[in-house]
């Protein structure tokens, strides 16, 4: 529903929510076909953070695009309309672990592209 108001970029919690996002595949395409872009919120701001690595989150990050990809959108393009965020929360964290999901989301970047 999101997609239809219009929006060019939805950004979304893909570390929590990441793999439903294939259920909204041809809303995806819709977007992507009008220039959009989808913010994936990869890096927890939750205590998860301290559990997770650059590798796990770029593998978590690759099967929600798996998903997307199974369902006819090319990779090259989910790549090119990516962009890479944290989930929700950073502003409430203590600098040091705020410190740690940004170190974390630049580590996903170079693995991702």
């Amino acid at each position: 529903m999101i997609v239809r108001t219009g929006v060019q970029v939805v950004n979304f919690d893909a570390y929590q929510y990441g793999s439903s996002i294939s259920l909204y595949a041809n809303d995806i395409k819709t977007l992507f076909e009008r220039g959009g872009s989808i913010a994936w919120g990869i890096v927890p701001t939750t205590t998860a953070v301290n559990k997770e690595t650059a590798q796990s989150l770029a593998k978590l990050l690759l099967s929600c695009f798996d998903g997307l990809i199974k369902k006819g959108i090319s990779k090259d393009l989910l790549i090119e309309r990516a962009i890479l965020t944290p989930s929700c929360g950073t502003g409430s964290l203590s600098p040091e672990v705020a410190q740690r999901v940004f170190d974390l989301l630049a580590e996903v970047r170079k693995l991702v592209f």
